[in-house]
């Protein structure tokens, strides 16, 4: 029985490092990506028009905080909910600030898993009425997991920039990120996300 609950140790040791890794990688990789990739992906915008059918049943935003344009439209990302049918629409502003800071807008009918850069950590709920009048409940998040300090292997929750905004709409799990440094704040944030149709 002693060598049962030695494994048993042992593997939960396992599980929790496994989770712990995957958790790092998925913050290095999603913010690495996040704050490089907005310069690349002006300069290769996917045109809307090429995924033809595809984009049909996802929605748009009817509003954008002034300044703002869409740049790209990405296909089945991994620093959303990594969903096989998962469409991304950035924004970007033409204010310096918001040049490495995309407002992004994620939707997938097939989570593979919780939003980027948020696991595990716990929301605040704001109710969130939606263009037709409906409301949801939406799970605020006001920060996301930053890596850890030199000497630790805790990730930490940076509230200072990235914020982020999920919530269902019909068949849709739809994840909003923005950031604070390029002028997004909450009540933008919940205007884009009740525009959405």
């Amino acid at each position: 029985m002693a060598n049962d609950d030695k494994t048993a140790h042992r593997a939960g040791g396992v599980v929790r490092r496994r989770r712990f890794l995957g958790m790092v990688g998925s913050i290095i990789g999603a913010v690495t990506f996040w704050r490089s990739a907005p310069a690349a992906a002006v300069s290769r915008t996917e045109d809307p028009r090429r995924f033809g059918a595809q984009l049909s049943g996802f929605l748009r935003p009817a509003y954008l905080p002034m300044g703002w344009r869409a740049v790209a439209t990405f296909k089945a990302r991994s620093d959303g909910f990594a969903g096989p049918d998962e469409i991304a629409y950035w924004y970007m502003t033409i204010a310096p600030s918001g040049v490495a800071r995309p407002l992004s807008i994620y939707q997938t009918r097939e989570p593979s898993k919780e939003f980027a850069t948020t696991e595990t950590h716990r929301p605040m709920v704001v109710a969130l009425t939606l263009a037709d009048g409906s409301q949801v409940n939406a799970q605020y998040h006001d920060g996301t997991w930053a890596l850890p300090a030199a000497g630790s292997k805790t990730p930490v929750w940076d509230t200072q920039d990235v914020q982020s905004l999920v919530f269902d709409r019909g068949d849709l799990r739809v994840g909003i990120r923005a950031s604070r440094y390029a002028g997004i704040d909450l009540a933008d944030l919940l205007r884009v996300a009740a525009s959405l149709s």
